[in-house]
């Protein structure tokens, strides 16, 4: 600030007048004294009196251009930013300079806004320096850039200009000008660097000297945020941490940390810079508000979960519409990880277990969206967690991430978590529907693990044990559950009549229905005309439609779009319309998922039917909804149409669709469908003739499929890289 002031007066003045303000208040000159410096260079004798002084001053300005800087200005405010009661006397020196009649300039610098009723000035805030302008001045001190590195550290400091000179000074000293190393060494620890950590730590202590010990405690309590999955904070979130000030406070202590620029804020939404809160964090985590704040922001965010739909604030208006559900879930996961920094673990597990994995329906632990739209959290979560909880609750939680392992390509993990949840069931004393459930569960997992990985003699055994559970207990949703996992196999090992009987019978005991007596007849019609087996689906499944309640909804799409994935396997293609299009029947205007999925189904039954316009419409159709939506919807709908262009021979078209999704999924745990997208990359780049490119291709694939250990898959790479494709 004092730089720019200096210098923009220096060009618009022949004659410039400072009056320095000293860093600490008892240092700061007096208004006569500085008078009695200044008054002669502009060929002045100072009065005798202030006043007689400030006249002088005030007829030399009325006829002169002179700019004048007054620097560093906060140290002679108090709290209200009002001169001390000691320096007064600087209010007469504004009043002359404010004054209409002068001829002069005034810059005032300081980090703290002047709030004298009788002066009027103009507030200029600067924000921070651009990138180009860092990017140019590190250029000019022949500093190696690297662009991304420089955009995190500018950002990271809000572009201000003293932390560019000290950090580009470090990097020639201490770095030999690298940019880079400067970074990677010190990213973590922001305020490394004494000059810029004394910096923020006066700023700190200014708000203790002055008095304004509650606007200290809210920014030190606000550095428990963590302004990463949600890079603000709604006011209200910062009332909540105002727990100890009475409520028609609250808005003044929030301004007095805007106007001294210590939160960033847009309307009513507001965050630190990562310096502020560094230090904010490190001074909370070491006074005894730490554990009250972290209660407060959860229950903060756990609330906010009801208020969504209630409060009209731009934050809560973004969290609503299509992504209401998701952005929800985000809440809660805040909330749990505010608990955890306290080690508050039982209630960690509560707002998991019930509020994201819905568990008042045990079903829902293997079932939940929440499983997929939220696998690495949940799965990072889960993991810690279970060092800290009785076995009983690991158990539960044990659920959700053996079904994560199984169908992320982990099949092994997946298999070792089911094996132990097993061992937890085998030493409790407790044996409950809670348990019951757990143990049919992990079987099934095993179940499913054992069949991706190919040995389906074991994954018969243990979803048969699994089945017997289930058959034991004679719970509606267990038996759907088991039933829809030996459909998997049966279709695996080459039995499509038994496999389309049990996804039926899954389809109706998942919504708390009996299976009608027509089902039975199923088996036998497969052999039969397709007109004839699409009748008899038809009136079953009028039959299933009966069951209208809202939560069985999604579990009818979701046990028909599979019902239709498996009937386009079995070549049944008029059977596979009639089952997608009873479930387009049921889609509402923001099941936008489903509509995905859908989509997928009609563009692969199209291409079946060699309809080209309308799989193409389809195709498209299924990409569309999924933007913005889940990635698996987006991922598996890219894969589709990358897939039926490589089929329909055109390459050009099919690699840009592979190369799409391979970005798509970089950073993400989906290992088995990486692997094909490399797989049909390889084959798409050897159709073209770049044979280079294809085997760079394949060999990523056959790494991929290795480290999801499947062989077979293996082998067929390896058969397509020698040009022998299936």
């Amino acid at each position: 600030k004092t730089t720019l002031a200096k210098k923009y007066l220096k060009n618009k003045f022949k004659i410039v007048l400072e009056f320095p303000i000293a860093k600490e208040t008892k240092d700061i000159a007096s208004i006569e004294s500085l008078l009695r410096d200044k008054l002669p260079q502009l060929g002045e004798e100072p009065g005798r009196e202030l006043m007689v002084s400030l006249q002088r001053l005030k007829q030399k300005l009325q006829t002169q251009e002179i700019g004048i800087l007054i620097d560093n200005l906060e140290p002679a405010l108090d709290a209200s930013g009002k001169f001390i009661e000691q320096h007064r006397s600087y209010v007469e020196l504004l009043r002359v300079l404010t004054d209409s009649d002068v001829k002069s300039l005034t810059l005032i610098t300081s980090r703290e806004k002047l709030h004298e009723a009788s002066i009027e000035i103009e507030t200029y805030g600067l924000p921070g320096l651009t990138l180009g302008a860092w990017q140019e001045y590190f250029k000019n001190q022949k500093i190696i850039i690297n662009s991304e590195s420089l955009q995190e550290i500018r950002d990271a400091f809000g572009g201000n200009a003293k932390a560019m000179d000290v950090i580009s000074k470090v990097i020639i000293q201490d770095y030999k000008s690298d940019l880079e190393k400067y970074w990677s060494k010190n990213k973590e620890d922001l305020l490394i660097e004494p000059t810029l950590e004394n910096l923020i730590k006066e700023q700190f202590k200014r708000l203790e000297e002055i008095n304004l010990h509650n606007a200290y405690n809210l920014l030190c309590r606000m550095g428990c945020y963590r302004y990463q999955d949600f890079s603000t904070v709604p006011e209200q979130g910062l009332f909540c941490l105002l727990w100890d000030v009475a409520e028609n406070k609250h808005q003044r202590i929030i301004r007095v940390l805007k106007e001294r620029g210590l939160v960033e804020f847009n309307n009513d939404e507001y965050s630190l810079h990562p310096v502020i809160r560094k230090e904010a964090i490190d001074r909370l985590i070491n006074s005894e508000d730490w554990k009250k704040a972290n209660i407060k922001a959860a229950e903060f965010w756990t609330e906010s979960v009801e208020q969504v739909n209630t409060i009209t604030t731009d934050f809560y208006v973004k969290l609503t519409g299509i992504s209401m559900e998701y952005n929800c879930v985000k809440l809660l996961f805040e909330a749990i990880q505010h608990l955890l920094n306290i080690k508050d673990f039982e209630k960690s597990y509560q707002i998991l277990i019930f509020k994201i994995l819905e568990a008042k329906e045990l079903e829902n632990l293997r079932c939940s969206t929440n499983l997929w739209n939220h696998t690495k959290r949940l799965i990072d979560v889960i993991q810690y967690l279970i060092e800290f909880l009785p076995n009983y609750h690991t158990m539960l939680l044990l659920i959700p991430l053996g079904v994560i392992y199984a169908d992320d390509g982990k099949q092994n993990k997946a298999i070792k978590v089911a094996q132990n949840i097993i061992e937890i069931t085998n030493t409790t004393l407790k044996n409950d529907y809670e348990m019951e459930f757990a143990r049919m569960t992990a079987y099934l997992i095993i179940g499913k693990s054992q069949r991706l990985i190919g040995n389906l003699n074991k994954s018969q055994i243990a979803c048969e044990t699994a089945s017997n559970i289930a058959n034991t207990s004679g719970n509606y949703s267990w038996k759907a559950l088991a039933l829809y996992e030996l459909a998997n196999l049966y279709l695996e090992i080459g039995k499509p009549g038994r496999a389309i009987c049990c996804f039926i019978a899954s389809a109706f005991l998942a919504v708390g229905s009996k299976i009608p007596q027509e089902l039975y007849q199923i088996s036998g019609l497969l052999f039969e005309p397709i007109d004839k087996l699409s009748l008899k689906i038809r009136e079953i499944f009028d039959k299933y439609n009966k069951s209208n309640k809202e939560n069985d909804r999604s579990k009818k799409m979701a046990i028909l779009w599979n019902l239709s994935k498996c009937c386009f396997a079995m070549k049944l293609y008029k059977l596979n319309k009639i089952i997608i299009d009873i479930g387009l029947s049921l889609l509402k205007e923001n099941d936008k998922n489903f509509m995905c999925w859908f989509s997928i189904e009609m563009g692969n039954y199209y291409s079946a039917i060699n309809s080209e316009t309308e799989a193409e419409f389809y195709y498209k159709k299924a990409i569309e909804p999924s933007q913005g939506d889940t990635l698996s919807g987006r991922v598996q709908a890219l894969k589709a149409y990358a897939d039926w262009k490589y089929r329909s021979g055109k390459y050009d078209d099919s690699l840009t669709l592979y190369r799409e999704l391979k970005t798509l999924l970089i950073g993400t745990e989906y290992i088995s469908l990486q692997s094909h997208t490399f797989y049909q990359l390889g084959l798409t780049y050897q159709k073209m003739g770049e044979i280079e490119k294809s085997h760079t291709n394949f060999n990523e694939a056959i790494r991929l499929f290795n480290e999801i250990e499947a062989p077979k898959q293996v082998e067929k790479v390896e058969r397509a890289k020698r040009g022998n494709i299936d």
